[in-house]
């Protein structure tokens, strides 16, 4: 064997060697996971009010992906109470129809989810007012809103015991909460 040949096999062995080593390129317009995992869980709401005593919860399916996108199933909770202090009564019916939206980020370091509670309230409100004898209706009011407040929940503690936030709004005293579980691979 000649010394030209010798090289040349020696070059095209390399060759080989650095093309099969090579790492496919990364493509610059193709998005990074931001998430070492994806995850699964529920996002809860559980809405009260004291006069007429409230209490109601809800409960929508969440999927986490590695690039920090949310989806959510959908829920709707209906509730009809009456109750009257002898003097004042009144009537709440109505539902709740949940439809939220998140996505992830990052503040501070830490991994958080940005959520848009994206709610519907749907209520009729009628209000009396009693004798003693005979109730007199005074008011019956629709109420239609959609709270889109903006919730923020940390990852840790989603997957720890939750993360909770906390609110009121005109209608009702409100917790939110995201519970997760990372998904294995």
């Amino acid at each position: 064997m000649t010394l030209n040949k010798s090289i040349y096999i020696l070059v095209l062995l390399l060759l080989c060697l650095l093309l099969f080593s090579c790492s496919k390129k990364e493509n610059p317009f193709e998005p990074k996971p931001v998430l070492n995992h994806e995850y699964t869980g529920f996002l809860r709401l559980r809405a009260t009010g004291e006069f007429p005593i409230i209490d109601l919860s809800a409960q929508v399916d969440v999927t986490v992906n590695k690039f920090g996108e949310m989806n959510f199933s959908t829920s709707t909770v209906s509730y009809d109470v009456d109750e009257h202090n002898g003097e004042t009564r009144i009537r709440r019916t109505g539902t709740l129809d949940l439809r939220p939206k998140g996505y992830h980020f990052v503040d501070n370091g830490l991994d958080k989810f940005a959520v848009d509670e994206n709610t519907t309230i749907t209520e009729t409100m009628t209000i009396w007012y009693g004798d003693g004898v005979e109730w007199t209706l005074f008011t019956t009011q629709n109420i239609e809103g959609t709270w889109n407040g903006g919730l923020a929940f940390d990852l840790l503690d989603a997957t720890m015991n939750g993360s909770f936030v906390t609110l009121n709004t005109a209608y009702f005293s409100v917790r939110w909460s995201l519970h997760l579980v990372a998904k294995l691979e």
